[in-house]
């Protein structure tokens, strides 16, 4: 499972990871998107597209409605421990089926920012699917993404990045995986990634994570038949 981080003027935090359950198992990867809302002339109102991957067979739960919450991050860069607001939402129609088991949900949120600052808005869940082998227990481990938004009026109009690809590649034992998430920032801003240990609460991670190239029957080697794996 991977986390990306995009610096735009606004950053975004996305996770790719998935949920627990205490009845079934559905949710595979998710991101959150922002775009201000030209209609507002103080520039605090965003609306935020929560995109959600989820498993639709062996059983799996629907996901009808989602919540953002939105917390405010101090000056000395901590977190609130309180959000400011939540917003439930119920999922757009129509559904975009993927494969034979799994659809792209999305809900969309209309919010409007007390003031300047930095938030982080995030989107919990407890049904992460199961069965993700670098991390312990995914299946009782909440799911979590979110997006950290830098609220600022005199940058003008301003959006975070948008991965245009589906985070549900499926992979082979044995064959070099990759995966391009086709990122793009509708205003043009450079983008860099970096890779952090998922989480399953603001500022926590999920307990035992593992780096892909470590997991898996020894000794593990890569597609060329020789040497260690790498990542």
């Amino acid at each position: 499972m991977l986390l990306a981080i995009f610096e735009s003027c606004v950053a975004l935090a996305l996770l790719l990871f998935l949920s627990p359950a205490a009845f079934a198992t559905h949710i595979r990867a998710g991101q959150i998107t922002a775009v201000l809302d030209p209609t507002d002339p103080m520039g605090r109102t965003y609306v935020f597209t929560l995109t959600l991957y989820r498993k639709t067979c062996d059983g799996a739960v629907d996901q009808r409605e989602a919540t953002l919450f939105f917390v405010p991050i101090r000056g000395d860069g901590t977190r609130g421990n309180t959000p400011i607001g939540e917003i439930q939402s119920a999922v757009n129609t129509p559904r975009r089926p993927l494969d034979t088991c799994t659809e792209e949900l999305t809900y969309t949120y209309r919010f409007t920012f007390p003031g300047p600052g930095r938030y982080v808005i995030y989107f919990q869940e407890r049904n992460r699917n199961e069965g993700i082998v670098n991390m312990s227990n995914s299946v009782d481990t909440p799911f979590y993404v979110e997006t950290v938004l830098t609220v600022n009026p005199t940058l003008g109009a301003n959006s975070t990045p948008v991965l245009l690809n589906p985070p549900v590649d499926n992979a082979e034992t044995g064959q070099r995986f990759c995966h391009n998430p086709a990122a793009f920032d509708p205003d043009g801003d450079s983008l860099a990634f970096r890779l952090v240990v998922p989480r399953r609460d603001v500022n926590t991670n999920v307990n035992g994570y593992r780096p892909p190239e470590t997991v898996g029957p020894p000794p593990g080697t890569p597609e060329a038949g020789a040497g260690p794996p790498s990542f």
